[in-house]
Parts: structure tokens; sequence; C-alpha cells
């Protein structure tokens, strides 16, 4: 906890391994709600009610959910990519309505931006109107990159420094390839265990929140994005 330490830390990249994703459900929009909708019609319901099989048994054992909505390209972008927000955030209060654990389900909208067939059919288009749900196992299973806290705050600041802006572009740049790749990403703040657990969890998600603050004004593409602060409950090492 001595300021200025650690300020030559590294950032460690960790690949993912482990048991990785244990359910991936894509359920067609049609199925779920009314045309230009994202209330969930009774169809709906039951067709989700119809997967609960394939993803409760395995969502309480994982790590997280993802609740992915995505749309064609007709239409104006960004109107669509509301549109799949709205839509994936109603799937996630109705499993979570219907017993999931909310602090494991995550959503996020991808509007037009991730087509799995041509748009210039009408047959393509409804295949690309869906809502996925990804299940991922362990949080182990995710590549990531660490930052020391110290290397992007001053002590107990949520404020990035000068020195950490340059650090986060720097790893952006030597992992663009891999941040445009991915389905999903999360920005998650840690803190140690000294001191008052209400005062770690806030801090957490500040820093979390003010990373993905920096990256949404420089221009990264945040939609995949969702920001967590976990205190002190996920240490990597003893707080001895």
């Amino acid at each position: 906890g001595c300021d200025g330490v650690t300020l030559d830390a590294k950032v460690v990249t960790v690949r993912g391994e482990g048991s990785g994703i244990l359910a991936e459900v894509s359920m067609p929009s049609t199925a779920l709600f009314a045309f230009n909708s994202a209330d969930l019609t009774a169809e709906g319901k039951q067709t989700i009610e119809n997967y609960r099989e394939t993803l409760m048994p395995n969502l309480a054992e994982a790590y997280a959910g993802i609740v992915i909505g995505n749309t064609d390209s007709t239409g104006d972008a960004k109107y669509n990519q509301g549109l799949s927000e709205r839509r994936a955030k109603a799937v996630r209060d109705y499993l979570v309505n219907t017993g999931a654990p909310a602090e494991k389900l995550r959503v996020v909208g991808r509007g037009e931006s991730e087509p799995i067939a041509s748009n210039e059919t009408k047959e393509g288009q409804a295949k690309n109107r869906r809502v996925e749900v990804i299940v991922i196992g362990e949080v182990r299973a995710l590549d990531a990159m660490r930052f020391p806290s110290v290397t992007l705050f001053p002590r107990r600041s949520a404020e990035l420094t000068p020195q950490g802006k340059q650090m986060l572009e720097n790893q952006r740049n030597i992992a663009r390839n891999q941040l445009a790749r991915a389905s999903y990403i999360e920005i998650i703040g840690h803190t140690d265990d000294v001191g008052d657990d209400a005062y770690n969890q806030d801090l957490s998600e500040q820093r979390a929140l003010s990373v993905f603050n920096y990256l949404a004004e420089t221009g990264m593409d945040v939609s995949t994005v969702t920001v967590l602060g976990m205190g002190e409950q996920m240490p990597i090492a003893s707080n001895n």
C-alpha cells in the first residue's frame, strides 16, 4: 500500500484454459419477440423454458452466463444496437425472475455486427436475428490481462494517472487483434482485504468503470464490454 513502490510492475497476460464454455444456446428472435419489440411473448418465454434444462444446471455452477443480442442489418445501425441490448436484457431478466442467479448473468448487445449468415436473403436475416446465451465454466477459461492497480491509479483513488492511461494504450495496441475478435470482454476491478468490505467493493467498481470510460473515450468499440467490481472476493495471492 505504499505509494510508488511498484510503479514499474508488469502487465501479466494469461491465456485461458480449463473447462471453458459449458453451454452455448442460440435462440431465434422470431421465437422470442414480436416484430420490432423487446417484450418477450408467451411463446418466447416457452422457448426459453425449452432450453432451461441445458442452461440452468450449468449456470448454477459456472463462473458467468453471457446473454448476447443480435440483429440483421435492416434499418439504422444505432437502432439495431439498442434493440439488441434491450432484447438481451429481456432474456436476462426473465431468467433471473425464474430462478437464475442474477450476479452471474451479463448482457451484451452486438446489433448487426456479428452476422452468422448473409443479410442479402430473408432466410439469412432470420438467422442473424437471435439471442445467444454462453455459459462460461470457470474464470480461468478466459484470456486475461492483469494490470496491478498501482500502475494505473494513485492509492485509494479511481482516477487514472497519465502513466496508467499510457499503459492501457500500449496494451490495447499489443492486443488489438485479440480484442477485436472477442465476443465478450469483462473489465474487473479487485482490491486486497485491507479496510472495510463495502469501501473495497466500491473502489473496485469505480476503478473498473474508469478503465471502461477511458477505452470508450479513446475510440474502442465497447459494445462487447461489461464492468464488474469484485472487491476483495477473488484474491490471486495471500493477503498476509
